[in-house]
Parts: structure tokens; sequence; C-alpha cells
């Protein structure tokens, strides 16, 4: 767990650009600069309501089939930070080939 200050993170966070895609009605794309196995942060998504949930496809350019995410809005202040639901590896094991400690 990385702590700092009042900003408690409980997985790794990775500088790293992703699409990310919006499944459903409202359909969007929003590119990823920052993500971790519990959530990513999009910092020129068009703001959402805190709590929205949306789904969420994802490819991580490894060759394997795109991760299909539920996630929430925990917070849309200039940017859209989503949680995951579910802890997702792929995204550490990503950050961490990327950033050669893998």
């Amino acid at each position: 767990m990385i702590l700092q200050g009042e900003n408690r993170r409980v997985d790794t966070r990775f500088l790293m650009t992703l699409a990310v895609c919006e499944l459903g009605e409202r359909r969007a794309v929003m590119m990823a600069s920052n993500v971790s196995a519990g959530g990513l942060y999009c910092p020129h998504a068009t703001p959402r309501i805190v709590g929205e949930k949306l789904l969420l496809e994802v490819d991580l350019c490894d060759g394997r089939v795109p991760l299909v995410i539920p996630a929430r809005v925990v917070r849309s202040n200039g940017g859209l930070a989503l949680a995951f639901h579910i802890r997702q590896p792929r995204f550490e094991m990503l950050g961490l080939r990327k950033s050669g400690l893998n």
C-alpha cells in the first residue's frame, strides 16, 4: 500500500497511456494516463456523476482479449477517476513490464 498524506492508495499506480472505451448507451472513448489494478484516471474525460456505474473496455495491447470491466466514478473534477468493482491484476503486470521491473 502506498500512503501519501490524505491520499491513500491500495494498489501501485503506473503512468501510461491506454485507450478506454465506455460501452453502453453513452459510448465514449477516453485516454487513461494513470492506472492500477484497482482503477484508472482519465484526465480529459467528460464529467460524470460520482457513484455512476460504467462498463469499460480496455485493450492492454498485450496480445490478449481486451478487458471488459465494470467500474464506478469516484471523482469527477477536471478528470475522471474510476474504481474497478473487481481488482484487475493485468494492469499491474502491464505496469511492471513497461517499467522494466518484471
